[in-house]
């Protein structure tokens, strides 16, 4: 009515018919636009405590004309006209449906679509002559094929004698005996306007009532007639009519619901067809939902099918990755839960709790916005406060589309213009499939593919002649160029290597290495060489070559502080670069090959500007023979230097170890003791 006090009239309304002696503030009142007389009134609270006493209190006005009902939001109210079907079913089955907001709880648990596949309504579609279920309810296996049969002429019947419809006729007996199959893929079978059923196939009512005891048959239903555009057929189309009449399966191109199926799949030079196909069972074409033939792309002369099915499937399951339709890089934080924190987590809760009741008392549910800032704030508050306790490692996700590729040194100016006006082609040949269009496409198509293919060819010849060139002025130049890149990883992890020669250390060495083999020394210069002392003599001062021998129970320890050396020490450091080698190469700490020479090679990075590495020494032990080689540039450094402190490490380690040693009588050995005393 006009001049109507409808705020004043709802408290009255609220304090004295529904006795809440509560204060109630309402952000806004009004009465709705509604053929009642009186006409509802509808009122936004300011808090959500308020609003729920008043809820609670409904049931005062149960003998009362009055009534109060919640308004929810567009998106709550289409989620509950989905579950209410659910619930009625729920009820009807003697089962207790409640339903809160947009959630449905079935005995107690909140609705779970394989838990409670038993309350999914059945829903029915109308095919012709025909009444099916949907088999959204149905536990039956699924299978869906991806097929691609060659064409006619293709080099594929030349290797295999086979005709593949019938090979594919009988999978899809097979796979039917264990569920329901689709198929779908480039047959190259174009159809025209044949039926893909058996038509008249219905027995007359006199003879199905003599015979009905003998024989169950179930008559091909007949379909409308499919929209093709394509009114041609070849040698295949009869095939793949006879597949379908055989299998029970249908084409539904040109026969789904909304249309966007009746158009053609492929685009040549020869002209258009429709070769790609989707195949369903006359049962299944409720489940599909969408069948989208879609446009032309410049990637493929085919255009891709889109599908949309409807099935039974566990979202628990189903972990989507994170994605982000822009295109940009997401992040993703994880929190790592400290069990010791548990009461300090309990405490800090407990002493902001009037924090967290305020925010629970700002939660305003009369629209999506305003009920995402609630529940953003209740969640940055909470994270506020437990934050101190988590461990935070944050995620980031790169998106596929970040990539921009540039463009290939061979496209120039007139041929970005060619592909220009190719694209322009193509759009306006998928907005108008007319034969005016089509050759205004091709022809655009091939005049931009052949200036590319001629501007590559060039670009690859003139590449190939600067490499002669090179070849012959700069030789160093040109094979660096293929020089084979070192791979960053090691063929065998340096820890299991460690491990190996650390096991070896600690173990009975006498079973690994055999003393013949041990002693049989390659070489009249590795004879010379004596029990671990340097002897500068024995190779020329051109060659910066040094050598030593050891003994069986040391090579082990030798090879152990070469390892320590080389990359706990110099490879930790960003001036060297260490690299390592074995023989033979597919040697393994596990394999039964016999290890014949380690090499370790130490660079020194003098200049990383210009990314040179210069070989300091490299190091090559050779396990059965106990012959250690040092060479390099810094081979006197390493000998005056490092070797007295190798030495060191590798008498640490024996005496740790507590190695034993059957060559004591050895007068190399005595010489080395009376060193070291």
């Amino acid at each position: 009515m006009p001049g109507e006090d409808v705020q004043n009239l709802l408290s009255g309304f609220v304090r004295y018919e529904m006795d809440v002696k509560t204060n109630i503030n309402f952000r806004s009142v009004r009465r709705m636009n509604s053929k009642f007389k009186p006409r509802p009134i509808i009122a936004t609270f300011d808090n959500f405590k308020q609003r729920e006493v008043v809820k609670s209190s409904a049931y005062k006005l149960k003998s009362s004309p009055f009534g109060l009902s919640v308004q929810y939001t567009p998106d709550v109210l289409a989620k509950r006209k989905q579950l209410l079907p659910i619930q009625r079913e729920a009820r009807a089955q003697q089962a207790k449906a409640v339903m809160i907001r947009d959630k449905l709880y079935i005995n107690n648990e909140l609705f779970d679509q394989i838990k409670h596949k038993q309350f999914l309504p059945k829903m029915e579609t109308q095919i012709p002559n025909e009444k099916i279920e949907d088999i959204v309810t149905s536990d039956k296996n699924l299978f869906i094929a991806c097929v691609y049969i060659p064409p006619v002429r293709s080099n594929f019947y030349k290797l295999y004698n086979c005709d593949l419809f019938v090979d594919l006729e009988n999978s899809i007996e097979l796979y039917s005996s264990l569920g329901d199959v689709i198929l779908l893929g480039d047959t190259n079978s174009r159809t025209g306007a044949i039926d893909d059923f058996v038509s008249n196939d219905s027995i007359h009512s006199t003879i199905r009532n003599r015979l009905d005891d003998i024989f169950d048959y179930s008559a091909d239903i007949e379909l409308n007639v499919r929209n093709n555009p394509d009114n041609n057929t070849n040698c295949y189309g009869p095939k793949l009519i006879s597949l379908c009449k055989a299998s029970g399966l249908r084409i539904l191109n040109g026969r789904h619901k909304n249309g966007f199926a009746n158009d053609f799949t492929f685009c040549g030079a020869n002209g258009m067809s429709v070769i790609d196909y989707l195949l369903v069972p006359v049962s299944l074409f409720p489940i599909v939902r969408q069948l989208i033939v879609s446009n032309f792309t410049t990637f493929s002369d085919h255009a891709f099918l889109h599908i949309q099915l409807s099935l039974l499937c566990n979202k628990q399951n189903s972990t989507p990755f994170p994605g982000d339709e822009n295109g940009e890089k997401l992040s993703q934080d994880k929190f790592k839960w400290n069990d010791e924190l548990k009461e300090q987590c309990r405490d800090c809760l407990l002493n902001n709790m009037e924090k967290i009741n305020m925010c629970r008392e700002r939660i305003d549910f009369d629209g999506q916005q305003l009920l995402d800032n609630s529940l953003d704030e209740f969640t940055s508050t909470l994270n506020d406060i437990m934050a101190p306790f988590f461990k935070k490692r944050t995620i980031n996700f790169k998106s596929c589309r970040s990539n921009i590729c540039d463009d290939k040194p061979w496209f120039n100016a007139q041929c970005k213009d060619l592909h220009r006006r190719y694209i322009n082609c193509l759009n306006i040949f998928n907005r108008l499939k007319s034969q005016l269009n089509h050759s205004n496409l091709i022809r655009a198509k091939k005049d931009y593919k052949t200036l590319e293919r001629r501007l590559k060819q060039e670009y690859m010849r003139t590449e190939g002649n600067m490499l002669d060139i090179m070849r012959l002025t700069n030789p160093k130049l040109f094979y660096k160029k293929f020089k084979r890149k070192a791979s960053p990883k090691h063929a065998v992890p340096l820890k299991l290597f460690h491990e190996h020669f650390k096991s070896l250390c600690s173990s009975d060495t006498d079973a690994v290495l055999d003393d013949s083999q041990f002693n049989n020394t390659d070489g009249k210069k590795a004879e010379k060489c004596m029990f671990e002392q340097q002897d500068t003599s024995i190779y020329e001062s051109s060659a910066r070559m040094v050598a030593f021998k050891t003994s069986t129970q040391r090579v082990h320890p030798w090879i152990r502080a070469m390892w320590l050396f080389c990359y706990e020490y110099l490879g930790v450091q960003d001036s060297y670069d260490v690299k390592w080698s074995t023989e033979p190469a597919s040697w393994r700490p596990t394999s039964k090959l016999q290890l014949k020479k380690i090499r370790t090679e130490v660079s020194k990075n003098e200049d990383s500007s210009a990314n040179e590495n210069l070989t300091q020494f490299m190091i090559t032990i050779y396990p059965t023979t106990g012959l250690i080689e040092v060479q390099g540039n810094a081979y006197q450094s390493f000998v005056a230097n490092d070797i007295p402190l190798l030495l060191k490490c590798v008498n640490k380690m024996i005496i740790d170890q507590q190695f034993s040693s059957k060559n004591t009588n050895d007068p190399n050995n005595q010489f080395y003791l009376l060193i070291e005393n």
